[in-house]
Protein backbone atom coordinates (compact mmCIF):
# COMPACT_ATOMS: atom_id res chain seq x y z
CA UNK A 1 0.00 0.00 0.00
CA UNK A 2 1.18 3.55 -1.06
CA UNK A 3 2.20 5.36 1.82
CA UNK A 4 0.17 8.98 2.47
CA UNK A 5 2.30 11.90 0.66
CA UNK A 6 3.88 14.23 2.91
CA UNK A 7 2.87 17.66 3.94
CA UNK A 8 4.73 20.28 4.23
CA UNK A 9 4.59 24.36 4.04
CA UNK A 10 6.62 26.40 1.77
CA UNK A 11 8.09 28.25 4.32
CA UNK A 12 9.19 24.89 6.30
CA UNK A 13 12.38 24.77 6.61
CA UNK A 14 14.23 22.68 3.96
CA UNK A 15 10.66 22.05 1.81
CA UNK A 16 13.15 23.08 -1.00
CA UNK A 17 15.59 20.57 -0.46
CA UNK A 18 13.12 18.48 0.22
CA UNK A 19 11.42 19.03 -2.87
CA UNK A 20 14.34 19.14 -5.37
CA UNK A 21 14.86 15.47 -4.07
CA UNK A 22 11.62 14.48 -4.87
CA UNK A 23 11.38 15.88 -8.63
CA UNK A 24 15.28 14.86 -8.99
CA UNK A 25 13.59 11.01 -7.67
CA UNK A 26 11.38 11.35 -10.41
CA UNK A 27 8.28 11.82 -8.29
CA UNK A 28 5.34 14.33 -8.64
CA UNK A 29 4.30 16.45 -6.20
CA UNK A 30 1.02 18.93 -5.86
CA UNK A 31 1.55 22.36 -4.17
CA UNK A 32 0.35 25.80 -4.13
CA UNK A 33 1.24 28.23 -6.81
CA UNK A 34 0.35 31.72 -7.16
CA UNK A 35 -3.00 30.57 -9.67
CA UNK A 36 -4.39 26.98 -9.35
CA UNK A 37 -3.02 24.30 -6.90
CA UNK A 38 -0.55 22.46 -9.58
CA UNK A 39 1.26 19.24 -10.33
CA UNK A 40 4.65 19.63 -10.45
CA UNK A 41 7.58 17.04 -12.26
CA UNK A 42 10.58 17.20 -13.75
CA UNK A 43 10.54 18.37 -17.28
CA UNK A 44 11.93 15.35 -18.91
CA UNK A 45 9.86 12.67 -21.21
CA UNK A 46 9.43 10.14 -17.71
CA UNK A 47 8.30 13.37 -15.51
CA UNK A 48 5.86 14.17 -18.60
CA UNK A 49 4.28 10.30 -18.79
CA UNK A 50 3.97 10.36 -14.98
CA UNK A 51 1.82 13.37 -15.15
CA UNK A 52 0.11 11.43 -17.81
CA UNK A 53 -1.00 8.72 -15.58
CA UNK A 54 -2.42 11.03 -12.94
CA UNK A 55 -3.80 13.26 -15.16
CA UNK A 56 -5.52 10.27 -17.50
CA UNK A 57 -4.41 11.64 -20.39
CA UNK A 58 -1.82 11.26 -23.05
CA UNK A 59 0.18 13.55 -25.69
CA UNK A 60 -1.03 16.51 -24.38
CA UNK A 61 1.92 19.39 -23.45
CA UNK A 62 2.58 20.77 -20.09
CA UNK A 63 3.36 24.19 -19.12
CA UNK A 64 7.20 24.89 -18.22
CA UNK A 65 7.71 26.92 -15.22
CA UNK A 66 11.16 28.40 -14.64
CA UNK A 67 12.92 31.22 -12.62
CA UNK A 68 13.83 33.24 -15.53
CA UNK A 69 14.13 33.49 -19.44
CA UNK A 70 17.69 32.57 -19.90
CA UNK A 71 16.49 28.95 -18.34
CA UNK A 72 13.93 29.22 -21.06
CA UNK A 73 16.08 29.33 -23.88
CA UNK A 74 17.00 25.60 -24.37
CA UNK A 75 13.26 25.11 -24.68
CA UNK A 76 11.78 28.19 -26.64
CA UNK A 77 13.01 30.78 -29.27
CA UNK A 78 12.11 34.16 -28.54
CA UNK A 79 10.73 35.81 -31.44
CA UNK A 80 12.73 39.56 -32.23
CA UNK A 81 9.33 41.41 -31.04
CA UNK A 82 9.55 44.74 -29.23
CA UNK A 83 5.87 44.21 -28.21
CA UNK A 84 6.75 40.57 -26.99
CA UNK A 85 9.59 41.44 -24.89
CA UNK A 86 7.72 44.29 -23.09
CA UNK A 87 4.93 42.08 -22.77
CA UNK A 88 6.92 39.88 -21.08
CA UNK A 89 8.88 42.48 -19.20
CA UNK A 90 5.90 43.96 -17.33
CA UNK A 91 3.66 40.53 -16.81
CA UNK A 92 6.74 38.05 -15.60
CA UNK A 93 7.00 36.80 -12.80
CA UNK A 94 2.96 36.44 -13.17
CA UNK A 95 0.02 34.50 -13.97
CA UNK A 96 0.65 34.91 -17.81
CA UNK A 97 1.72 31.30 -19.90
CA UNK A 98 2.83 31.92 -23.33
CA UNK A 99 3.50 29.45 -26.05
CA UNK A 100 6.47 30.22 -27.83
CA UNK A 101 7.75 28.78 -30.62
CA UNK A 102 10.08 25.60 -29.49
CA UNK A 103 13.58 26.51 -30.12
CA UNK A 104 15.54 24.12 -33.02
CA UNK A 105 18.48 23.55 -30.26
CA UNK A 106 15.92 21.23 -28.11
CA UNK A 107 17.54 18.41 -26.64
CA UNK A 108 14.49 16.43 -26.09
CA UNK A 109 13.29 14.74 -29.86
CA UNK A 110 10.12 13.74 -27.95
CA UNK A 111 9.34 17.41 -27.42
CA UNK A 112 10.74 18.38 -30.92
CA UNK A 113 7.45 17.29 -32.91
CA UNK A 114 5.83 19.90 -31.03
CA UNK A 115 5.31 23.96 -32.77
CA UNK A 116 4.98 25.62 -29.47
CA UNK A 117 5.83 25.10 -25.63
CA UNK A 118 3.92 26.61 -22.98
CA UNK A 119 6.01 28.67 -20.53
CA UNK A 120 5.76 31.13 -17.49
CA UNK A 121 7.83 32.08 -15.00
CA UNK A 122 5.86 32.82 -11.86
CA UNK A 123 5.46 35.04 -9.22
CA UNK A 124 5.83 32.65 -5.71
CA UNK A 125 9.14 32.38 -3.75
CA UNK A 126 8.86 28.55 -3.25
CA UNK A 127 8.53 28.00 -6.87
CA UNK A 128 11.69 30.56 -7.84
CA UNK A 129 13.64 29.18 -5.54
CA UNK A 130 12.57 25.21 -6.59
CA UNK A 131 13.03 25.95 -10.58
CA UNK A 132 16.67 28.17 -9.25
CA UNK A 133 18.09 25.26 -8.28
CA UNK A 134 16.91 22.29 -10.76
CA UNK A 135 15.82 24.03 -14.03
CA UNK A 136 12.44 24.60 -15.46
CA UNK A 137 9.02 21.99 -14.42
CA UNK A 138 6.59 20.85 -15.96
CA UNK A 139 3.56 21.83 -14.32
CA UNK A 140 0.03 21.23 -14.93
CA UNK A 141 -3.38 21.99 -12.48
CA UNK A 142 -3.91 19.44 -9.84
CA UNK A 143 -7.28 17.87 -11.20
CA UNK A 144 -8.08 14.38 -13.51
CA UNK A 145 -8.61 15.56 -17.41
CA UNK A 146 -12.02 17.29 -17.48
CA UNK A 147 -12.73 18.10 -14.00
CA UNK A 148 -12.43 21.30 -11.85
CA UNK A 149 -9.04 22.78 -10.87
CA UNK A 150 -8.58 22.44 -7.28
CA UNK A 151 -8.35 25.86 -5.75
CA UNK A 152 -6.58 24.61 -2.38
CA UNK A 153 -5.01 21.43 -1.26
CA UNK A 154 -8.54 20.40 0.72
CA UNK A 155 -9.80 20.29 -2.78
CA UNK A 156 -7.64 17.95 -4.49
CA UNK A 157 -9.30 14.20 -5.34
CA UNK A 158 -7.83 11.15 -2.82
CA UNK A 159 -6.59 9.31 -6.04
CA UNK A 160 -4.54 12.62 -6.62
CA UNK A 161 -3.24 12.46 -3.20
CA UNK A 162 -2.43 8.72 -3.47
CA UNK A 163 -0.82 9.32 -6.63
CA UNK A 164 2.25 12.18 -5.41
CA UNK A 165 4.61 12.37 -2.80
CA UNK A 166 4.43 15.75 -1.45
CA UNK A 167 1.58 18.33 -0.82
CA UNK A 168 3.17 21.52 -0.28
CA UNK A 169 0.76 24.53 0.82
CA UNK A 170 0.78 28.20 1.44
CA UNK A 171 0.96 29.32 5.35
CA UNK A 172 -2.17 31.60 4.64
CA UNK A 173 -3.68 29.67 1.28
CA UNK A 174 -6.67 31.56 0.20
CA UNK A 175 -8.91 30.61 -2.50
CA UNK A 176 -10.78 33.36 -2.87
CA UNK A 177 -8.50 34.82 -6.02
CA UNK A 178 -7.12 31.68 -6.94
CA UNK A 179 -7.34 31.87 -10.64
CA UNK A 180 -5.78 30.18 -13.94
CA UNK A 181 -3.06 31.56 -15.36
CA UNK A 182 -4.00 33.37 -19.23
CA UNK A 183 -2.01 31.72 -22.00
CA UNK A 184 -1.81 33.57 -25.19
CA UNK A 185 -0.53 31.35 -28.10
CA UNK A 186 2.38 33.60 -29.44
CA UNK A 187 4.05 30.85 -32.22
CA UNK A 188 2.17 33.36 -34.96
CA UNK A 189 3.31 37.31 -35.89
CA UNK A 190 0.07 38.06 -33.57
CA UNK A 191 -1.08 36.54 -30.60
CA UNK A 192 -4.45 34.32 -30.09
CA UNK A 193 -6.24 34.05 -26.90
CA UNK A 194 -6.25 30.56 -25.74
CA UNK A 195 -7.83 31.16 -22.28
CA UNK A 196 -8.36 33.88 -20.25
CA UNK A 197 -7.71 33.41 -16.74
CA UNK A 198 -5.82 35.67 -14.02
CA UNK A 199 -4.63 38.37 -16.16
CA UNK A 200 -7.63 40.69 -18.12
CA UNK A 201 -7.17 40.25 -21.56
CA UNK A 202 -8.01 44.21 -21.98
CA UNK A 203 -4.96 44.88 -19.39
CA UNK A 204 -2.73 42.44 -22.20
CA UNK A 205 -4.06 43.72 -25.03
CA UNK A 206 -3.36 47.59 -23.86
CA UNK A 207 0.29 46.56 -23.30
CA UNK A 208 0.64 44.73 -26.55
CA UNK A 209 -1.06 48.15 -28.60
CA UNK A 210 -3.99 46.20 -30.34
CA UNK A 211 -6.65 43.66 -29.82
CA UNK A 212 -5.50 39.63 -30.25
CA UNK A 213 -7.06 37.20 -31.90
CA UNK A 214 -9.04 34.92 -30.72
CA UNK A 215 -8.89 31.11 -30.27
Amino acid sequence: MKAKPDYLLWNDAHVVSILERALQAGHVVATTTDTVVGLMACATQEGAFALDRIKMRERKPYILLAHDTEQLKNYVHFPDDVRLQHLMQACWPGPLTLILPIAHAVRQPWMAELKGIAVRIPDHIGLQAITRMVGPVFSTSANKSGEPVCRTIAQLHPDIKAAVSLLIDDAHADDADTVASTILDCTHDEPCVVREGCYPIAELERIWGKPFERA
